[in-house]
């Protein structure tokens, strides 16, 4: 509900400010992203509980005769986002000189959002030199949907009658997860095969995200003016807000790489 009264409102604005400032819809975007929110807060057995709606019935599998296993990876501290974005692409005509011949472009639209990442992993083999033919393993996924809001304001300079450009500006997202679980994993090994896995999955709570951008990259258009198709490549970096429940807000880094298939309106 709040979502919708969220989206209601600015797609009003849209409206008064395209009215207001004469900008007309010059293509539409869409496409997918990669990142990394560089930190994440669930970082322990204990931190991963908080997030579960039934702590009470987490985890489901005893740990005691379990150790945490050696070494936490190379992305153990990060949490992967994979995003794929709608959005509507308006150009501010004006009849004066701009500075270096910058193009001024504002986009909005809907963006989906999956997040996760592994938790710390318990097993009968705590390091990776201990040899055994049969291994018990327990480990935790954390996952997270999410709809969010994306805009985006940007200077865009083109070359070779507008074929090539290069583009760079301020973004940012508003998102709230729709649905949000820790997958909980048991498995036996043999001689290194899973012969028996269990799967449990714990409800967790809403989490909510405020992103700031700085998106930066390169556009082409092949066929010039004449063909209304066109790509565009380029990286996210910059910050988020993260609040999520049971948990005090943090301000994780963030790292995205896009591309986007454009199909021009004007």
């Amino acid at each position: 509900m709040r979502l919708s009264l969220l989206l209601f409102i600015c797609l009003c604005l849209v409206s008064d400010i395209a009215s207001a400032q004469r900008i007309r819809l010059k293509s539409l975007q869409f496409g997918p992203s990669l990142g990394a929110q560089i930190q994440r807060q669930d970082t322990t057995l204990a931190d991963v509980r908080k997030l579960v709606k039934d702590a009470q019935n987490f985890p489901k599998n005893g740990l005691d005769t379990l150790e945490r296993e050696f070494g936490r990876g190379l992305f153990q501290g990060s949490m992967g986002h994979i995003q794929v974005a709608l959005l509507t692409t308006w150009e501010f005509p004006s009849d004066k000189k701009i500075l270096w011949g910058l193009q001024k472009e504002w986009s909005i639209g809907i963006e989906y959002d999956y997040a996760s990442n592994h938790q710390e992993r318990w097993s009968t083999r705590p390091s990776f030199t201990s040899v055994q033919d049969t291994i018990h393993e327990v480990n935790f996924r954390r996952n997270n949907h999410a709809i969010a809001l994306y805009t985006e304001f940007l200077f865009k300079k083109g070359f070779s009658r507008d074929r090539i450009s290069i583009y760079a500006g301020l973004g940012g997202t508003l998102a709230y997860s729709i649905a949000d679980y820790v997958v909980e994993k048991k498995a036996r090994r043999e001689n290194y095969k899973e012969v028996a896995v269990e799967k449990y999955r714990h409800d967790a709570g809403q989490r909510r995200d405020i992103s700031v951008l700085f998106p930066m990259g390169v556009m082409f258009r092949p066929g010039g003016l004449r063909r209304p198709l066109g790509i565009a490549m380029g990286i996210r970096p910059g910050f988020m807000i993260v609040k999520e429940k049971n948990f005090d807000a943090f301000v994780p880094g963030f790292l995205g790489y896009s591309a986007r298939l454009i199909y021009h309106v004007h």
